[in-house]
């Protein structure tokens, strides 16, 4: 492999149906100086043939076939095998929009940044686009703006995506021994891989322009036990913590946005808990495990306005005061009256 100016990761793991789609839009892309590495995480379903068929097509598309580790060892695999300038992280079954790769280069170049960070849209299964995308505005911060870059991301939700944001690769490369006692995290690798890189950058490079198609495919909680679920959170989250003390942005204001963020997606794992099809001793456990987690004991004390929703407060007054069953049923009706609007309404 040669260089070039990106270096495409991505981590493949019984994809295969939406993971041509994710190739052809990277295949269509107006910029052409670009190698892709396809990491096939152990998948066995026709995830594997159809890399190859794609690397047989493309001198730029190379693949890797290893056993299953999980999504953390398979990114660092990809990028620690790259060669472009920068690196771009897509999911198999997401896809970037025709002119990504250019517009990344020309607002790259036009600041010589580190890091940029772009906006992204939520497709359903079908790719037809939703009604939520983020909305991120142009900005140019160094050192002195790290604070409120920071504060920013958690607020709008987009400090944990690596695919959201384009990296330098000597920057990258330099990072990746941060995360190897990390490597059992399933859900929040994202951020581990993400938050040492955007910390230690010299400029970050913010546009507003929408060019990552989000895939919003249906996941359970009982894809995993509680236990690792709860652990994945806290894991990450800490880690997070960590980085930020060690660059010297323990700030209130940051602490603020940081314990409203974890509310916030502790939230949101209370509910898929409650909706999912586990029984109700799975679910209690999942509960008990997650409050009793000093992280999200402390998150407590940022929680107002974390929500505006009467409906989530309601359901989050519920769980607090150990209404479980009442929680649950709760939102099973929420659920049962989403399904019955055809999909739409508040969630």
């Amino acid at each position: 492999m040669g260089n070039c100016f990106f270096s495409i990761v991505i981590p493949v793991f019984q994809a295969e149906r939406y993971l041509e789609d994710c190739l052809d839009s990277i295949r269509g892309q107006t910029e052409r100086d670009w190698e892709l590495l396809l990491v096939d995480d152990g998948s066995t379903d026709r995830s594997p043939q159809i890399c190859d068929r794609y690397q047989a097509m493309d001198s730029r598309i190379h693949v890797l076939h290893k056993e299953n580790e999980g999504p953390l060892p398979a990114r660092l695999k990809g990028y620690a095998l790259c060669r472009g300038e920068y690196v771009v992280s897509v999911d198999a079954d997401d896809r970037l929009d025709r002119e990504a790769l250019s517009v990344f280069r020309t607002a790259l170049q036009a600041e010589d940044a580190d890091v940029l960070i772009f906006n992204y849209k939520r497709v359903d299964e079908a790719g037809v686009k939703c009604l939520s995308q983020s909305d991120l505005q142009d900005g140019v911060y160094d050192a002195s703006g790290l604070e409120e870059l920071v504060c920013l991301l958690l607020e709008k939700k987009m400090l944990n995506p690596v695919w959201s944001k384009v990296m330098r690769r000597g920057l990258l490369q330099s990072t990746l021994q941060k995360a190897l006692h990390l490597m059992a995290v399933r859900s929040g690798d994202d951020l581990i891989l993400s938050a040492p890189v955007l910390l230690s950058a010299r400029k970050v490079r913010v546009i507003h322009d929408c060019l990552y198609e989000y895939r919003m495919v249906p996941q359970s909680i009982t894809h995993s036990s509680s236990g690792s679920r709860v652990d994945d959170l806290v894991l990450s989250r800490t880690y997070l913590l960590e980085q930020l003390e060690q660059a010297g942005l323990l700030t209130e204001a940051v602490l603020r946005c940081f314990y409203r963020m974890i509310y916030e997606t502790a939230g949101y794992l209370l509910w898929n808990c409650a909706r999912s099809d586990s029984s109700f001793p799975e679910k209690r456990d999942f509960f008990e495990a997650l409050t009793g987690q000093p992280l999200y004991q402390r998150s407590l004390a940022y929680r107002k306005g974390v929500f505006s929703s009467r409906r989530k407060r309601v359901s989050l007054w519920l769980f607090e005061h150990q209404n479980y069953r009442s929680f649950v049923r709760f939102e099973r009706l929420q659920q049962l009256a989403k399904r019955r609007n055809g999909g739409r309404g508040k969630t």
